[in-house]
């Protein structure tokens, strides 16, 4: 089952983005990942905290994640992003499609 990665992020300038969106991009893929949504318009609904980007990543599974989250590759890209930016990362592990009697 697929496996989500909810990222969201504050940054004071998006400068760091041009050296890691494509590189990122390509060893998501790597990995079987994509961006399921990016980065874009967003609107804070409840809580305390304003991010200034939130994005979701999709992998086919949750050793493919963390492949990719670990690949030696990745590591610069990874360390560009903490450097730039604060935030958090939440793994949400799909069970497949949603039947609303099951909720």
């Amino acid at each position: 089952m697929p496996t989500y990665a909810v990222v969201t992020m504050s940054m004071d300038s998006r400068a760091w983005t041009e050296s890691y969106l494509q590189p990122a991009r390509e060893l998501m893929a790597k990995h079987g990942g994509r961006y399921f949504i990016p980065v874009g318009p967003f609107e804070r609904i409840e809580g305390e905290i304003t991010p200034t980007a939130v994005t979701v990543l999709e992998f086919p599974t949750r050793e493919a994640f963390f492949a990719f989250y670990n690949d030696p590759d990745y590591e610069p890209h990874k360390q560009n992003r903490l450097a730039n930016t604060t935030g958090s990362m939440f793994l949400i592990d799909s069970e497949g499609p949603v039947h609303p009697l099951s909720i």
